[in-house]
């Protein structure tokens, strides 16, 4: 009776073993295909947010200028134009005209004092 139940359990065992090597190798052999947005509302829910989106970058509130002048008055010389300096080099890398104006602007307000 042990040498059935034997064969069996080997029998069993090696089902198993081909079932998971057939459903591996079938499993890798998925067609990559670009992931595509289901259609109706939710697509078009998207497209209507990215128009909704504003052009324009971030405002800054003239308080920030004001403080920013207001925290130079303790400043030595030298820490204004290492600030110069990295306002400068931000204000080259700046990728919107926004930011651009942002470092510039503060540049202007470290050379008035």
């Amino acid at each position: 009776m042990r040498k059935w139940s034997r064969v069996r359990d080997v029998r069993m065992t090696l089902l198993m073993v081909s079932v998971c090597m057939v459903c591996a190798g079938s499993a890798q052999s998925a067609e990559f295909r670009p992931y595509e947005l289901p259609a109706g509302g939710q697509q078009k829910a998207v497209m209507q947010e990215q128009r909704a989106k504003p052009e324009t970058g971030k405002v800054v509130d003239e308080k920030a200028y004001t403080d920013f002048q207001s925290s130079l008055a303790g400043m030595t010389p030298e820490k204004k134009s290492e600030l110069r300096a990295y306002f400068s080099k931000k204000r080259d890398q700046a990728r919107e005209q926004q930011e651009y104006r942002y470092y510039s602007r503060l540049i202007e307000i470290l050379d008035k004092k």
